[in-house]
């Protein structure tokens, strides 16, 4: 007569390192959770958890940075419109949610006297156009979003390249563009 016992543990370790059947009455459960080196069970999200606080905890100062602003008006001057890039889905999506940080460090004012950019996370650059250096103005819009592209004469005559602003919205890239126009007034562009 054999040993019931040594059989029954036999079956029970050939079961286990088979793969699991499922029946209807026992149904299969997968863990999500990984065991560290010390034995302890972490969830399966956690190592995506720690990457998002570690890039917040780095993108923190440049956040900060970007926020503040770096300029400084002249007596009398007054800011007539202040802009950022737009929010746009798909550059959040293609960059990972960088572009927020892109966005908020890029800024454009126009004053009464000049047109400020101002641009950077760690070097802030800062550049000022005074408005009647302006020679052209070229709006171009697409179906989501719009850019505007600033012409200036450099002080002998020649051309400089041109500035590029945007991404921006429509209205505002419409608003910007009459603003720095050199026909300025109502109905110069749009």
């Amino acid at each position: 007569m054999t040993d019931p016992t040594a059989t029954i543990d036999t079956t029970a370790e050939a079961v286990t390192d088979a793969a699991p059947e499922s029946t209807e009455h026992e149904p299969t459960v997968e863990s999500e959770t990984e065991e560290t080196p010390s034995g302890r069970q972490l969830p399966s999200w956690a190592p995506m958890a720690g990457a998002v606080v570690a890039g917040l905890v780095v993108a923190a100062p440049f956040l900060r940075t970007a926020r503040q602003s770096h300029v400084s008006l002249r007596p009398g001057e007054e800011i007539q419109m202040k802009l950022r890039p737009r929010r746009g889905v798909i550059r959040y999506l293609t960059s990972l949610g960088l572009w927020e940080m892109r966005r908020r460090a890029t800024r454009v004012m126009v004053t009464d006297k000049r047109l400020l950019l101002e641009d950077g996370y760690v070097n802030r650059v800062v550049g000022s156009v005074p408005l009647d250096t302006i020679r052209g103005v070229v709006l171009r819009t697409g179906p989501f979003e719009a850019w505007v592209n600033i012409q200036t004469a450099t002080p002998r005559g020649g051309k400089s390249p041109d500035l590029e602003i945007g991404p921006l919205t429509k209205r505002a890239a419409v608003d910007l563009a009459s603003a720095v126009s050199p026909v300025r007034g109502e109905g110069a562009i749009g």
